[in-house]
């Protein structure tokens, strides 16, 4: 859908991605950074952030199914790209016709590829305790023993942290056994372990290459410290209508806020149908020339309605507000919605004008 004329506008800073980037780099100690761009850059658009990174250096790109990988294809004609859920039975000669590197999960997997694409890159993916996807530490050592590792064409083994945001986590260390385990068991394969979060637990996690995803989308990897990313995104909304309540009034469905008398109300085009979940409604803010203003009474599908009574300033129809960018930040809305930065990124809807700045 073309969105010309929208009242809420999405600006994706794509110079801050680059920044974020070079900030992860640096925190890696110059590791290679492959860059996770799954669910559309993490709803910030793949099509524009992707020629991005691969502008500032990264070679590797991981999605998480095969359509992403195609459509990335499509942008990148000849980077490296991986499919973190792997390959399913009548999906192998997509991944070989376009050049995709299959991340093999299971011992299916391994087999499924072993039978006709084995001489065409993979990589395997050992769990280290996350549970969810990957082959167990003593399943990749039978690999190893069957003689079914040197038949394929490994190009990395890879990890997954379950607690990287939690640096004082005992979890971490346990996996990160695990994984020095893997690189004595096969040492000659490159590895990559660290997450956006995990770059931040130290140089033990960083092995040959690292993986940040929301990081590099201006999202905070150490939670509860100062966010050392560079903001990514703002959400402006322009103001519908203004009203001047008279006498005491309920504002929204459900009439959960009261309006005092002589307050001043704005209602503003977004809504959950946006991203901006129903939760904010009486306990989040917005900003006006710099100053919060409270969100009141419910978020509906398309609107929201915030109380401009403390500014002073002349407000008129038409006028920018500030949903999130530099007076409300990703962190506090975060906090607010009792969420996480992945959620809110990825839930951005498709009404938004959206415009990327350098």
């Amino acid at each position: 859908m073309s969105v010309l004329y929208s009242g809420s506008t999405l600006k994706i800073n794509l110079k801050a991605i680059a920044d974020n980037y070079f900030i992860l780099k640096a925190k890696a100690g110059g590791r290679e950074i492959a860059a996770v761009v799954k669910a559309n850059a993490y709803g910030l658009g793949v099509e524009k952030v992707a020629p991005v990174l691969k502008e500032a250096g990264c070679k590797l790109f991981f999605v998480a199914n095969l359509d992403e990988a195609l459509e990335l294809r499509e942008i990148l004609p000849s980077s490296d790209i991986a499919v973190l859920n792997g390959v399913i039975k009548g999906q192998g000669k997509f991944f070989a016709e376009n050049n995709i590197i299959p991340v093999l999960n299971s011992m299916e997997q391994i087999d499924l590829w072993s039978k006709t694409f084995n001489q065409k890159p993979s990589m395997i993916h050992v769990d280290s305790g996350m549970n969810r996807l990957g082959i167990p530490i003593d399943e990749y050592e039978k690999v190893i023993n069957s003689g079914k590792l040197e038949k394929l064409n490994v190009k990395l083994i890879l990890s997954h942290l379950a607690c990287a945001d939690e640096k004082k986590n005992t979890k971490n260390v346990e996996q990160l056994n695990i994984v020095r385990k893997v690189a004595e068991l096969t040492p000659n394969f490159k590895i990559s372990f660290a997450n956006s979060s995990g770059i931040f637990l130290g140089k033990d996690y960083h092995f040959d290459i690292v993986r940040p995803g929301i990081a590099l989308y201006g999202g905070n990897p150490i939670p509860n410290s100062l966010n050392p990313m560079k903001n990514v995104v703002e959400i402006t909304a322009n103001i519908l209508q203004i009203r001047n309540i008279d006498s005491e009034e309920t504002v929204g469905y459900g009439a959960t806020y009261i309006l005092d008398k002589g307050s001043k109300i704005a209602t503003l085009p977004i809504g959950y149908a946006d991203g901006y979940f129903r939760v904010f409604g009486n306990r989040s803010y917005c900003a006006i020339n710099g100053k919060k203003v409270p969100v009141v009474g419910r978020v509906s599908m398309d609107l929201i309605t915030i109380d401009i009574t403390s500014i002073k300033d002349e407000i008129n129809i038409g006028d920018e507000v500030e949903i999130l960018g530099a007076n409300v930040k990703l962190d506090e809305l975060v906090e607010l919605a009792e969420t996480i930065d992945y959620e809110v990124l990825t839930s951005l809807g498709s009404r938004y004008r959206r415009i990327y700045t350098n």
